[in-house]
C-alpha cells in the first residue's frame, strides 16, 4: 500500500513538472522561466532597479546582466 502511494505521488509530481515546462517555454535567447520573478524588471527604459512591490510574477525574464529591449528580446545595455 505504501509503495503504491509513493509511486502515485512520483507519477503526479512528474506529470506536473512536464506540464509546467510545456506551458511556459521561454523561446527567446537569454530568457528563463520562473514562478516568482519581479514585477519591475530591468529594461532599456528602466535600466536601474527601482522601488517595486514585493510580489511574485510568473513568466519569462531576462537572465542577470541582460535588459529587456524595446522589441521584447533580452540584450546588453549597449543594444538598448
Amino acid at each position: 500500500m505504501r509503495s503504491s502511494f509513493v509511486l502515485l505521488a512520483f507519477a503526479v509530481a512528474l506529470a506536473v513538472l512536464q506540464t509546467t515546462q510545456a506551458h511556459y517555454p521561454c523561446s527567446r535567447p537569454g530568457e528563463y522561466y520562473t514562478t516568482c520573478g519581479t514585477k519591475c524588471p530591468i529594461t532599456c527604459q528602466h535600466p536601474r532597479p527601482r522601488p517595486c512591490v514585493k510580489m511574485c510574477v510568473a513568466g519569462c525574464f531576462c537572465s542577470q546582466g541582460l535588459f529587456r529591449l524595446p522589441n521584447g528580446d533580452c540584450g546588453t545595455r549597449l543594444q538598448c
